[in-house]
């Protein structure tokens, strides 16, 4: 029986196999707790929105930089309140990144690789594993485009695990 306690992590190998896992937080495969543990470590939220992960994320959980990355929200000084030395923000697309090579550990994005343009997603996954260390933390729509869901780049899950697949090798789904 499930408690709340337990959840569903899939692995999703190279050839699409999925492989469940019936965990539960103290039985995290080691590099998802890898990943997971911002501590010291320096993040990139990529389509940070008004900031609000980037500032929880230095407060909550001790990073040592993040640095919030967005459009819109940053040009309309959206994300102001939350500067920091420890949080700043970045005016920037997905393709061109001013940030070092492998500057940052962690990169997460939240509901907003789906809104890239197809066309550029390549360049997008190119650019985000040239910064990053360690890994990657992605919450990504993988719906069918319809009138409700007017993302650019409405894909399939197997799409997106193919997409990553060429920049990670280990990819685990999180589902309740």
């Amino acid at each position: 029986t499930l408690t709340e306690d337990v959840f569903h992590l899939q692995e999703i190998d190279t050839s699409l196999n999925f492989t469940d896992i019936r965990t539960n937080i103290d039985k995290l495969p080691d590099s998802v707790v890898n990943i997971l543990d911002f501590n010291n470590k320096t993040i990139l939220d990529f389509g940070c929105g008004k900031g609000q992960f980037c500032k929880d994320v230095v407060e909550k959980f001790n990073v040592s930089k993040v640095y919030g990355t967005d459009l819109a929200t940053i040009e309309l000084s959206l994300v102001d309140e939350y500067m920091t030395e420890k949080c700043e923000f970045i005016s920037c697309g997905a393709t061109s990144i001013p940030l070092p090579d492998k500057s940052v550990d962690v990169t997460t994005a939240f509901l907003v690789l789906e809104h890239v343009h197809e066309l550029d997603i390549d360049k997008m996954f190119e650019e985000l594993s040239r910064i990053t260390r360690e890994g990657f933390v992605f919450a990504i729509h993988h719906g069918h485009a319809d009138s409700h869901n007017l993302r650019r780049c409405s894909k399939n899950l197997t799409w997106w695990v193919e997409k990553l697949n060429k920049y990670t090798d280990k990819i685990y789904q999180y589902y309740y």
